[in-house]
């Protein structure tokens, strides 16, 4: 058994490994492993998308289209980050899916300090190369390219234990306040030190079959900290003038580029600016991008954000999609290498305008390769209808790597599961399904089940689209109606589509399954006052005559949503919530801009408080000290909703089996739906099968 878990037998060929990294190596534009790049090229010539599906080259590499997969921490490699199955799998799936680039998530160079988060991928010793290599094979039998990010924490190190390293003492905040050791800073010794760990997994990389490096130098990270004038107060030659902050990735650079004797192409991510003054300007990247081309980097990826600007790395749907071109198109003007650019770049025709305009040359995907990993060959396929959208939701993050699970997706329920879950398949013996609601949960049960052979008819009293008709009425959240009209136009024609659902409707079906996805309704208690009462979807997509002074209970982020679009439509809103923070239901990523927005618009909040009555214009608040304020207030906005079970005492009593999912189970989010309408269908596949 090797390093990796392994049997030893089934380690990989490295001496053959090599020898397809050479064909690749050395290719011409038009010809990639005996043609196969030729092939997608002709196919890309019929795609609406003729930029984004033309073949590019980065160094010496050539890929088949300009997309490629941006680094994601997957948390799928095991606790001392080995190569796992489930990571095979994960990144089988994005290199099927037709990117020319799969890059693996960033890699640890040493088993020191640099070592940034838990199930962390890790290149530090030579007893990694066995199952890098068969991960580099893995990326190869797909289709694509394969690149992998080294990486260094630095000060940025999620373990919160020691050694913690920096340029200089100096913590970021986030982390000090939740108790982690204040970084030590480093020696000469150990720059050293650190370097020749750069140059050592630079090799590995090359050994295990990697086609492209890439290098880490952006969101925060040690090679981050030493170019920032905010982290970086040396006054040796690693600090002080951006000439000197820049030696320590300079050195890097040249180490790398000698282990691997100067063959495999590097790629440098760089943040573009750093938030707040006194850090990285846009002036002082370009200065780095363009001693970095002298120095032999063949391209330069502009991003954002590190681990205390979260929200510029991860945009959630308030912000602007695109985020990063602007940057990029700034850096790419002042250098002569290729521009990579990442961030919420989440369709194919911003894809494709990005690429119109010049902004850089090639696209990086995370999130919306999460949702689809097939987003690529959709697009030079001319399929791209077909693609399920990212909605920038941040579940990925949020209810995923950022509470120490394996990376999720809200709208695709196999990502990070693609080792055990395969793709829905014909049963030997199909039945007749209903499904009653045609929200989230139900439209992804009825795809699901009519894809597996089953015969489906869904019910929906109302619109199709359930809680997403309302939820999605704020203009940012564009990203929600797309996903929702896809789920509708996705069973058209193969799903039995009728209006509101009867006892006799559906016992003349006579179905083996009944599918309950009635969803929630809103938790209207009766009340003593005259203060006037409305649930907050419906405020937020009907506008009824609401009144011009708003007043939102509870400072979840649908409340707080529901109040930043309120307020942008003129409205005086105020927020009333227990507890002491805004949107402490999802993380940093989505939280800081939410809450920022609300700022600039003087939406007033009331924390620690709670409505107790009202009328005649007001609302009583009771305040944290036990005394009760008057609030101006036309229309009290309520957020707490229950489960809608009325049919269920009519269809508990017919012969089928009855299986309930999503909100009408307790009100939850839309991953939850997604999720329990894949476990729901795919236990009927099990049972058949």
């Amino acid at each position: 058994m090797d390093s990796t878990g392994w049997p030893e037998t089934g380690t990989p060929d490295l001496s053959r490994t090599l020898s397809r990294w050479h064909v690749v190596r050395y290719c011409d534009t038009t010809v990639i492993d005996g043609g196969r790049c030729s092939a997608r090229s002709q196919a890309a010539s019929l795609s609406p998308y003729p930029l984004s599906s033309a073949t590019g080259r980065i160094g010496t590499v050539v890929l088949a289209n300009r997309f490629t997969l941006s680094p994601i921490h997957t948390m799928l490699a095991d606790a001392a980050g080995y190569v796992t199955p489930s990571l095979l799998e994960f990144y089988r799936e994005r290199a099927r899916g037709g990117a020319g680039l799969v890059t693996v998530e960033y890699a640890f160079v040493d088993n020191w300090a640099s070592q940034s988060n838990v199930s962390q991928v890790s290149i530090a010793s030579d007893a990694c190369i066995p199952g890098l290599a068969r991960l580099a094979e893995t990326i190869w039998q797909g289709g694509s390219l394969a690149a992998i990010q080294l990486s260094h924490a630095g000060r940025q190190r999620f373990l919160g234990v020691d050694p913690i390293v920096a340029p200089s003492r100096i913590p970021w905040k986030a982390l000090a306040e939740a108790g982690a050791p204040i970084p030590k800073a480093l020696t000469a010794e150990e720059i050293a030190t650190i370097i020749e760990s750069f140059a050592a997994a630079a090799r590995r990389a090359k050994e295990a079959g990697f086609d492209v490096l890439e290098l880490h130098a952006g969101h925060g990270g040690l090679i981050n900290q030493f170019l920032s004038p905010l982290a970086n107060r040396r006054s040796d030659l690693y600090g002080g003038s951006l000439d000197q902050r820049q030696r320590f990735l300079l050195e890097i650079v040249r180490s790398i580029r000698a282990a691997t004797s100067g063959s495999l192409p590097v790629i440098a991510r760089l943040s573009a600016a750093e938030a707040g003054p006194g850090g990285i300007t846009l002036d002082e990247t370009i200065a780095t991008a363009r001693l970095l081309e002298t120095e032999g980097i063949a391209a330069i990826d502009v991003s954002a954000g590190d681990v205390q600007t979260v929200h510029l790395q991860v945009q959630p749907m308030n912000s602007p999609t695109a985020a990063n071109a602007p940057a990029a198109r700034i850096v790419k003007a002042a250098i002569g290498i290729p521009v990579l650019s990442a961030g919420s770049i989440t369709t194919p025709e911003l894809a494709e305008g990005i690429l119109e305009r010049g902004d850089c040359d090639f696209i990086r995907l995370g999130r919306p390769l999460l949702a689809d990993p097939a987003f690529p060959r959709k697009v030079t396929s001319g399929r791209s209808e077909t693609i399920v959208p990212c909605i920038r939701c941040n579940e990925c993050l949020d209810s995923g790597t950022s509470i120490r699970h394996f990376v999720r997706c809200a709208v695709n329920f196999r990502c990070g599961r693609e080792a055990y879950v395969g793709d829905v398949t014909p049963v030997r013996c199909p039945r007749s399904v209903a499904v009653i609601g045609g929200g989230p949960a139900g439209l992804e049960a009825a795809y699901l089940a009519a894809a597996s052979g089953h015969r489906v008819t869904l019910f929906e009293r109302e619109r199709l689209g359930g809680s997403l008709n309302k939820i999605a009425r704020p203009d940012f959240k564009e990203e929600l109606l797309r996903f929702r009209d896809f789920l509708i136009n996705r069973i058209d024609g193969i799903v039995d589509v009728r209006g509101a659902a009867t006892a006799v409707d559906i016992s003349s079906l006579d179905p083996e399954i009944v599918i309950l996805a009635t969803g929630a309704r809103p938790l209207l208690t009766p009340q003593s006052d005259t203060l006037r009462r409305i649930d907050i979807r419906s405020a937020t997509a009907e506008l009824p005559e609401l009144g011009t002074a708003l007043v939102v209970e509870g400072g979840g982020r649908f409340a707080v949503e529901a109040a930043l679009h309120l307020a942008r439509g003129g409205r005086t809103v105020s927020i009333v919530l227990q507890k002491n923070e805004l949107a402490t239901d999802v993380g940093a990523h989505t939280r800081v801009p939410l809450v920022a927005d609300l700022a600039t618009l003087n939406v007033n909040c009331w924390y620690g408080s709670s409505v107790v009555g009202g009328g005649d214009g007001y609302c009583h608040v009771l305040r944290p000290g036990g005394e009760v304020e008057l609030l101006r207030c036309d229309t009290l906005l309520t957020t707490g909703y229950e489960p809608d079970r009325a049919a269920d005492a009519a269809l508990d009593a017919g012969p089928w089996q009855t299986i309930s999912i999503g909100d009408c189970i307790a009100p939850r989010r839309i991953i939850h739906a997604i999720e329990d309408a894949n476990v729901a269908v795919r236990n009927l596949a099990r049972v058949d099968n």
